[in-house]
């Protein structure tokens, strides 16, 4: 078994291109280190100061905020974001819960990615309003 260290640089804040719209699926894919503590997704507003939706997964409680939700990620996971009426998480396939926005969708602009956290494949992708459906490209390994 390969045991994986914190990575070096824990913060990554970067622009969402065009901002973030209805129907669109921000697609994480990432590992947990062995030693880690916890990390968050945040998306931010236009300003950078405030946060639309917050996704905190605090490793040594065993739990996940995202207001009153909890989940523990302690190995690979695969996570979508996505808003049709409300900020819905899907985690590693299964519905994991539901955020309620309280600010316009047009001004989240921003994404931070910060602690204790491999971001292996991030992308955005389109999701199907009528089935609810998200559609990833393929990863073919070597």
């Amino acid at each position: 078994m390969q045991f994986l260290s914190s990575p070096q640089s824990k913060t990554f804040t970067g622009p969402i291109a065009g901002g973030l719209r209805a129907g669109q699926a921000l697609f994480f894919q990432g590992v947990v280190p062995t030693d880690a503590k916890n990390f968050a997704i945040n998306l931010m507003l236009e300003n950078r100061e405030d946060i639309a939706f917050h996704f905190n997964s605090r490793i040594e409680t065993s739990s996940v905020v995202c207001d009153s939700c909890q989940l523990l990620l302690t190995t690979v996971f695969c996570m979508v974001i996505f808003y049709l009426i409300s900020f819905s998480v899907i985690v590693n396939g299964h519905f994991f819960c539901e955020f309620q926005r309280r600010d316009p969708l047009e001004k989240v602009k921003d994404l931070n990615i910060n602690g204790d956290v491999f971001m292996n494949h991030f992308g955005i992708c389109e999701v199907d309003q009528i089935k609810i459906s998200v559609t990833l490209p393929a990863h073919k390994g070597n």
